[in-house]
């Protein structure tokens, strides 16, 4: 990886062609932090388990974002869906639960982080 014109240039060790681009994420494997919860009442798997509308197993407690850990009907299994445009769309409805309004939460494709890039992305990490 070098500057490049204003951007970044990166080269693909797997092919060894370069990729010209703006911005670079590097995503590691990084775990929400929960461990303070213990003894809280909150239940917790990898991250802070959650219904379709944010709410945890405490009442009025919500939580939402990078901790959340909601369960993928389509997929059967337990995800958290780390990325900025799922964080910011599951802490509004969160809030106005909150308050609330009681929307369901149901995920989106477009709330993937990998749908940020779209799936150039994709065959770039495999």
């Amino acid at each position: 990886m070098r500057e490049a014109g204003g951007g970044i240039e990166i080269e693909s060790t797997e092919k060894g062609e370069r990729v010209r681009c703006l911005a670079v994420v590097v995503a590691t494997e990084r775990l929400p932090a929960v461990g303070f919860l213990s003894g809280s009442g909150v239940k917790i798997g990898i991250g802070i388990v959650v219904d379709d509308y944010f709410r945890t197993s405490v009442p009025n407690i919500y939580a939402a974002g990078d901790c959340a850990e909601l369960f993928d009907k389509e997929t059967r299994a337990a995800r958290i869906n780390f990325g900025w445009r799922s964080a910011i769309k599951q802490g509004r409805l969160a809030g106005e639960n909150m308050a609330g309004g009681g929307k369901r939460y149901i995920p989106e494709e477009s709330d993937y982080f990998w749908a940020l890039f779209g799936p150039a992305l994709l065959d770039r990490i495999r």
